[in-house]
């Protein structure tokens, strides 16, 4: 899971790929799937697996963003793993979200 800030940048390169004509329901879907924790719903309802680019781009602009969220997730933690850059912040309850807000940071002037 990335933070707000990063899933917007992320989403906003698919654009260019996917077909989205409501852009403000895109990018509420895209912020949406952390309403998780606000503790209203569960991260199975809210982070479905995709399994192909079809159903990627299947539904209305609202579901195509939440995800578009999902594969920002999925990309960032693969990519995370596999450089081991979790273990950069020491060992906290809070380290996947220190290191997420760090990477907020870093696009802030990236920012929609």
């Amino acid at each position: 899971m990335s933070a707000p800030l990063s899933h917007l940048v992320f989403a906003e390169k698919f654009l260019n790929k996917i077909n989205v004509k409501d852009l403000r329901a895109f990018y509420i879907g895209v912020c949406f799937p952390d309403i998780r924790y606000l503790g209203v719903m569960d991260k199975e309802e809210t982070h479905k697996e995709i399994k192909s680019y079809e159903e990627l781009v299947s539904g209305n602009d609202f579901e195509i963003g939440i995800k578009c969220h999902v594969l920002v997730d999925l990309i960032r933690d693969n990519y995370m793993k596999e450089r081991n850059l979790n273990s950069i912040i020491p060992e906290s309850k809070f380290r996947s979200m220190i290191l997420k807000f760090c990477e907020d940071q870093l696009y802030t002037n990236k920012a929609i």
